[in-house]
């Protein structure tokens, strides 16, 4: 017998684990960007800032994204923005950004955006070709047949959001389709995102994978309210089950 949602409003299945608090997420987000930069992935970067607000722990970019420009517009126009508002944590070779903020009450995760967005131009490859000509990891990502779509994984279960089928909790969303929220089971650490676009896009055969260091035992309890069991989801590592 099927299960309606009201049914699953539990955790489903979920054992207690070692939730990262708004410190240890700035500090990863830090080694995240150090490491990448050591590794020759990225080639500029802003330092995460910590600071609070109205009992809410912010973890977010140096100059935080601003969201009035995130909606209803071409996308080009939103990387711009986000580039010239250097609202961004690094950015790779190929011009392609990372955002991540993350918000904390009482010690529990109130929401996160996590972002990737690739370059809607090909004008720097264009001009300067021998930079990527020589990164077989950047063969894909530059080429004439790409596409640029961003892709973002959001969480948030501050009162009066809704969190059902419709508009889960956490959710992946592809470009810019405004009801584009494929379920992910729980929220998403920093360094399980980094990992998910590097091993993804950053990677070519023969070449040395990028390194990056995954703490599982440290990660987000699942605050679904659905039984996620049926339906096409992304499961984020760490969420171990019962």
């Amino acid at each position: 017998m099927q299960r309606s949602e009201v049914d699953c409003l539990k955790f489903c299945g979920t054992v207690p684990t070692n939730e990262p608090s708004a410190r240890d997420l700035h500090s990863t987000i830090t080694r995240l960007t150090t490491e990448l930069v050591r590794q020759g992935l990225v080639d500029d970067q802003e330092w995460p800032a910590l600071h609070h607000e109205s009992g809410v722990e912010h973890v977010t970019t140096r100059f935080p994204v601003n969201s009035s420009v995130l909606k209803s517009v071409p996308y080009a126009v939103v990387y711009a923005e986000q580039a010239r508002q250097r609202a961004f944590n690094f950015v790779f070779l190929d011009k392609a950004m990372i955002q991540m903020s993350y918000e904390i009450a009482s010690g529990k995760l109130l929401r996160h955006r996590l972002a990737f967005l690739p370059s809607p131009s090909l004008i720097e490859f264009q001009t300067n070709p021998d930079l990527y000509l020589h990164e077989t990891l950047y063969a894909d990502m530059v080429g004439y047949q790409v596409v640029s779509v961003p892709i973002r994984i959001d969480y948030d279960v501050r009162d009066g959001v809704p969190n059902g089928l419709q508009h889960p909790a956490a959710h992946l969303t592809l470009g810019q389709y405004q009801n584009c929220r494929i379920p992910v089971s729980a929220p998403v650490t920093p360094s399980v995102f980094v990992d998910f676009i590097v091993r993804h896009f950053y990677r070519a055969p023969g070449m040395k994978e990028a390194k990056i260091d995954l703490n599982l035992e440290q990660a987000f309890q699942n605050a679904q309210v659905l039984d996620l069991q049926g339906a096409v989801h992304l499961f984020s590592p760490g969420n171990r089950s019962a």
